[in-house]
């Protein structure tokens, strides 16, 4: 399996001997300078069969601005990492912090972001597409979201498994 870090570098690392060594491989990337705030989420979306990849990554931006955020998308083949080009940044403000990255499990291509809004502590899921300006929230939790997943139910239905930061509970939404 793979495992993908990030600090100044997007770093590509292979685990090997059943999951107890991590080696580097040469799949290292600089993230943009903007962004050397910090990381805050991390989506690895893989085609095996193409053996290529897709980064998806929020970060912290050293804007005192109004774009606060910003989520990048990279590509990947093999080791290889490709930086940004063209239209893969998605610039956001203080009340859109992108907390989570998430893909669909039924459709790795359909890529989703939760963000939250300190002003009110709320947060609320998006669509993602690369190039184009977050549309209308799918939905909206009055609570601010550090953790989620999505899982695929019996029938083919999506649902959204998040973390209330402030009551440490478990909610579930469908999709």
């Amino acid at each position: 399996g793979d495992v993908f870090t990030c600090g100044n570098l997007i770093r590509k690392l292979k685990m090997e001997d059943g999951g107890s060594v991590l080696k580097p491989t040469s799949g290292r990337v600089q993230i943009p300078p903007e962004c050397v705030d910090g990381t805050l989420s991390l989506n690895v979306i893989s085609s095996p069969q193409k053996n290529t990849f897709t980064i998806v990554c929020s970060f912290k931006t050293k804007s005192a601005s109004k774009n606060k955020f910003q989520i990048n998308w990279f590509q990947g083949r093999n080791d290889d990492i490709a930086a940004p080009s063209g239209k893969s940044s998605l610039k956001l403000s203080e009340d859109q912090e992108p907390s989570v990255i998430l893909s669909d499990p039924r459709d790795a291509r359909s890529v989703f972001v939760v963000c939250n809004n300190p002003g009110d502590n709320t947060s609320a899921l998006y669509k993602l597409a690369r190039g184009r300006k977050l549309e209308e929230p799918i939905t909206t939790f009055t609570f601010p979201v550090t953790e989620a997943s999505m899982m695929m139910g019996a029938d083919k239905n999506l649902f959204l498994i998040i973390l209330d930061a402030a009551s440490n509970e478990i909610g579930r939404a469908h999709v």
